[in-house]
């Protein structure tokens, strides 16, 4: 999938589970998703990351901790 496809289903499933997560902001959860796709070249995002990334950011409150917790 090319990073901009991989864009895409990522803005659209933030978009449909943001809104269930307190204290998430979509655009932070985006960021997250995005980065640990460039990050990770062989798994890049598989629908469902986005509630993974949710949680830790709920959690940790803190977008770097929340992207290390990912790695």
């Amino acid at each position: 999938m090319s990073i901009k496809s991989v864009e895409e289903v990522i803005i659209l499933d933030v978009a449909r589970s943001a809104h269930n997560m307190p204290g998430v902001d979509p655009t932070v959860l985006t960021d997250i998703l995005k980065a640990y796709a460039f990050y990770n070249k062989e798994i890049e995002y598989c629908q469902g990351m986005n509630f993974i990334a949710g949680f830790l950011l709920m959690v940790l409150k803190n977008e770097e901790t929340a992207f290390k917790a990912m790695v």
